[in-house]
């Protein structure tokens, strides 16, 4: 439960998360932001992971030890980055097999941005590259989706930052599960 919203921009990619963390019955703020950048061997600027969900992940992120880039970016996240990941998730004893698939045990999703490039990775750790300007992941995905593609629609001249901004306040206006305050990286 959150939100994480990314939006690219040229080469650059931003990407945004809230702070609330908790159940349906009581809930947060954390301090520790649920984005961050990650220096990539062969990637001028790092690469930016937000995670919804479970926080388990992140501390794991924060201690692998990131695969060198490749010229395919899209084989690099889809294959090198989700098999370096699946052994680190393995090895700290947070992936299992769940209902015979391969999953989180408990339920968490990554936006991945880099080199004008977003990426979903599922909790199966299912890679989807997003072809829009734009997308969100979390408890407040639709709202914060919705957001973008209004903003796309006005056509007015509104930073990438600014869009990830009122993309997360439209969420937290309607989601229960998101709330500010919000940190938001750029990569570039």
């Amino acid at each position: 439960m959150t939100c994480i919203a990314g939006y690219i921009k040229g080469k650059d990619v931003y990407i945004g998360g809230d702070s609330w963390f908790g159940d349906i019955n009581s809930y947060s703020l954390t301090k520790s932001p649920k984005v961050r950048p990650y220096a990539i061997s062969g990637l001028a600027s790092p690469i930016l992971i937000g995670v919804s969900g479970a926080f388990r992940p992140v501390t794991v992120l924060d201690r692998m030890e990131f695969p060198p880039m490749i010229a395919d970016h899209r084989k690099w996240a889809e294959g090198i980055f989700i098999d370096a990941l699946r052994q680190a998730l393995w090895a700290n004893g947070y992936i299992g097999w769940v209902d015979g698939q391969e999953m989180f045990p408990e339920w968490a999703n990554f936006l991945m941005g880099f080199a004008g490039e977003l990426y979903v990775v599922e909790s199966n750790l299912q890679v989807i590259q997003v072809a829009q300007p734009y997308v969100a992941i979390g408890a407040g995905e639709w709202h914060a989706e919705g957001a973008f593609a209004a903003m796309e629609q006005l056509k007015q001249a509104i930073s990438p930052k600014r869009r990830v901004e009122i993309a997360l306040r439209a969420a937290a206006t309607h989601s229960p599960y998101v709330a500010p305050p919000f940190t938001i990286f750029r990569t570039g």
